[in-house]
């Protein structure tokens, strides 16, 4: 098979530039990384999008990380990216993909399907945020994450955090960790967060309203967004499939890329 090249690419959404890589040809495949502290959308997504040479796959710092700007953020986060990215998918003149987001990812994907059906080909999400049924309590590592994205990324939050979204933990490298505390402590992420105000938002009653077929996938042992979550999708869901896997956390693309690479590319060549 020939290799394709991976590009990295700046698009300007209004005062934000937004970092993106591009590999290979086909249907645009649009990849949303998850929201922890130091995360990229190419560190999230290493064992996954080379499988998928025949896309054109869009893979996306989300603002606020990676190499894309850190702009100030008062409101609902999950709103913002999700106007963010979709101004950006229109200003590279991509008027239908298919999109691939976990946790915060899965979150802002749900965004743009709500601000415009006609983009989206088909969703696959990984244990996204904010289907938390109402009055549900934060995830003791979901409340070491927000710590550490709203100013105080120490060493106690942001590896308190990485240490629970995998379930297997030597995957969690001593490197891993440090190069994700140390992307972290970039003093403009520290110092936007602390003028930011990042509110929560439900996103379950958005669900009634997506018609676009729904690949879910979630780590029976998320410590971080449990699985409950995926059930109460299910039931908002016009057009859904849910696929739970054991002995997995809240990473399911990295504790287990070739079952996560397989499950995707059956879905998208679905004709359903």
């Amino acid at each position: 098979m020939k290799q394709s090249k991976l590009n990295s690419n700046f698009v300007q959404v209004d005062d934000v530039q937004i970092h993106y890589s591009t590999f290979g040809t086909g249907p645009y495949l649009v990849w949303l990384h998850g929201g922890g502290p130091g995360a990229n959308g190419l560190s999230n997504y290493s064992k996954n999008f080379p499988y998928f040479e025949n896309f054109t796959n869009i893979i996306f710092d989300l603002p606020r990380y990676g190499l894309s700007d850190k702009p100030v953020i008062n409101g609902s986060f999950f709103q913002a990216l999700g106007e963010y990215i979709y101004k950006a998918l229109k200003q590279l003149n991509i008027h239908k993909a298919s999109f691939i987001g976990n946790s915060l990812g899965g979150a802002t994907a749900i965004k743009i399907a709500e601000q415009d059906q006609s983009l989206v080909d088909k969703l696959i999400l990984m244990a996204p945020g904010g289907l938390m049924e109402k009055g549900g309590a934060l995830s003791p590592a979901l409340l070491l994450m927000l710590k550490a994205l709203g100013g105080d990324p120490s060493k106690e939050n942001v590896y308190g955090f990485l240490k629970q979204i995998a379930y297997d933990q030597s995957l969690l490298t001593e490197q891993l960790l440090q190069e994700r505390y140390l992307e972290a402590q970039n003093p403009e992420v520290i110092a936007t967060a602390q003028q930011s105000n990042f509110l929560p938002e439900n996103l379950l009653p958005v669900l009634e309203h997506i018609k676009a077929p729904v690949l879910l996938v979630w780590g029976k042992e998320d410590a971080v967004l449990p699985v409950q979550g995926g059930y109460s999708a299910v039931e908002r869901l016009e057009n859904c499939e849910l696929r739970v896997i054991s002995k997995c956390g809240h990473w399911v693309q990295f504790e287990y890329p070739e079952w996560f690479n397989h499950a995707v590319m059956q879905f998208l060549k679905d004709e359903k």
